[in-house]
């Protein structure tokens, strides 16, 4: 696999006809509209000045180096996303229907990917209309160059990794009470529940590794708090436990690659995991 290769994002959530749309899917393109110009110079556009910069940026970075993209298009198709490669040396076009102007980019070796046996690549999706897309590179590369992701712990999203930390703390009767989704809400807990005794649970998760982004992570979780009698919970890569030391006796660490081995220790566990990462 070419390592070197970006990951990309594009959703096409364009007001043009759907036929339009239409159009791009059929012939496996990928485009951005802004205005009604052909141009690529971001100095010709009258609106939004720093996106159509960033988009113009990253496509010719697309043109110069090559790149795997997953491109939505929610309007036409809702279950299903495409992937294909932008070799390198593709040129950005320009389809012109009617008034309407796209700056396009061809698509090759593309399939089209069901959210039902990928769900990660809909509930993963960035903000915005062109993005490099790091949170879900390794398994759209994976999936790409038809490879199964390797059994471990870092083969996860980190939606996914909130998930088993979460399940993890459920067979563990740690948790019984989801009192908001996984991951959403609060910025400085991904976990927030009450046990059986309604005790509320707070847990934050990560993969991070570097000292000063855990500590800074287990500082927030604490801050995070007023209730003395709030359980807390931190899990993240067992060689960052040495960080947390003896400063923050309040919280519980809990290695991810544990979480992660008590789901592949047990066969109807390691079940789910496979088709949470869709190994067979």
């Amino acid at each position: 696999m070419d390592k070197e290769e970006i990951i990309v994002f594009i959703r096409h959530n364009i007001s043009v006809p759907k036929d339009l749309l239409e159009k791009l899917w059929d012939e496996k393109k990928i485009a951005i509209h802004y205005e009604n110009i052909c141009s690529t110079n971001p100095n010709k556009y009258k609106k939004n000045f720093r996106e159509v910069k960033f988009a113009f940026d990253l496509m010719h970075k697309m043109s110069k180096e090559g790149a795997i993209v997953a491109a939505d298009f929610r309007r036409i198709r809702k279950d299903a996303i495409l992937v294909g490669k932008i070799t390198k040396g593709t040129k950005i076009g320009c389809l012109k229907k009617n008034e309407y102007k796209l700056k396009t980019m061809q698509l090759s070796s593309f399939r089209e990917v069901s959210f039902m046996d990928y769900p990660i690549f809909q509930s993963s999706q960035p903000r915005g209309t062109i993005k490099e897309w790091s949170k879900v590179s390794k398994v759209l590369r994976y999936f790409y160059y038809e490879k199964e992701l390797p059994l471990e712990v870092k083969s996860l999203s980190p939606e996914q990794l909130e998930i088993i930390c979460y399940e993890f703390l459920k067979s563990k009767e740690e948790i019984e009470f989801l009192l908001q989704p996984i991951g959403r809400g609060q910025k400085d807990f991904d976990i927030y529940g009450l046990n059986k005794e309604n005790i509320r649970i707070c847990a934050q998760v990560t993969f991070a590794e570097n000292k000063k982004t855990i500590i800074n992570k287990l500082q927030s979780l604490q801050d995070s708090i007023s209730n003395n009698d709030t359980i807390l919970f931190f899990f993240a890569p067992k060689e960052t436990e040495k960080f947390k030391k003896n400063d923050f006796p309040q919280i519980r660490f809990i290695s991810i690659e544990k979480v992660f081995d008590y789901f592949i220790k047990d066969k109807s566990r390691l079940e789910k995991i496979k088709i949470m990462l869709n190994i067979s």
